[in-house]
């Protein structure tokens, strides 16, 4: 399960066939949507400006998590190089990954960072705020992990400014059609609409 969230009246492209607009008002005046892509679909988004023209193909791309259990650590990798990812790496600590961000360009930052929510460390939301408080790193997408899929979890995760929530799956299959849907919607190309 993926679960966005977006700002009332933002509209998805699935692959040119399937337009998502959100109509709803729930909250602080967000809705959260559920999408799943099949792989050979591809998602645009058009709030990501400049960004969004230089955004890699999936072949290209590569993902930062942020991961404490090592095994889980390998089946996130497994699955999304199944996905389409053949770079992936893992770091386990809020201050690595603070470390590795900041040894990056702005041109060789990852496509996306998955952050686990129940770090050692410290929650996930405290790198989600942190990365939001830094310029540089302000449109880098961000998806949250954990298992706890209760409604107050999943909004703390978006509410801490997260791009997106991902559940922990248990099932490899699963997660592998979890990172199809994660790989379609920010490491495929994106256009500025």
């Amino acid at each position: 399960m993926l679960v966005l969230e977006r700002p009332v009246g933002s509209s998805i492209n699935v692959g040119g066939l399937i337009q998502v607009t959100i109509q709803g008002v729930r909250g602080s005046g967000r809705v959260k949507v559920a999408i799943a892509a099949p792989p050979q679909i591809r998602v645009w988004r058009s709030e990501l400006e400049p960004r969004a023209v230089s955004t890699p193909e999936p072949e290209g791309a590569w993902i930062l998590a942020i991961e404490d259990d090592a095994s889980y650590g390998k089946l996130l990798q497994a699955a999304f190089q199944i996905a389409g990812i053949s770079r992936f790496e893992v770091v386990t600590t809020i201050h690595e990954a603070q470390d590795r961000l900041a040894s990056l360009s702005g041109d060789q930052l990852p496509a996306c960072v998955l952050i686990d929510y129940h770090l050692p460390t410290g929650p996930g939301v405290e790198l989600v705020r942190w990365v939001r408080n830094e310029g540089k790193y302000a449109r880098l997408p961000l998806v949250l992990l954990s298992g706890d899929t209760s409604e107050q979890c999943v909004d703390a995760c978006l509410q801490s400014g997260a791009n997106a929530y991902m559940e922990k799956q248990g099932e490899f299959d699963a997660l592998v059609q979890t990172a199809r849907s994660v790989v379609a919607f920010w490491c495929g190309s994106s256009v500025v609409a």
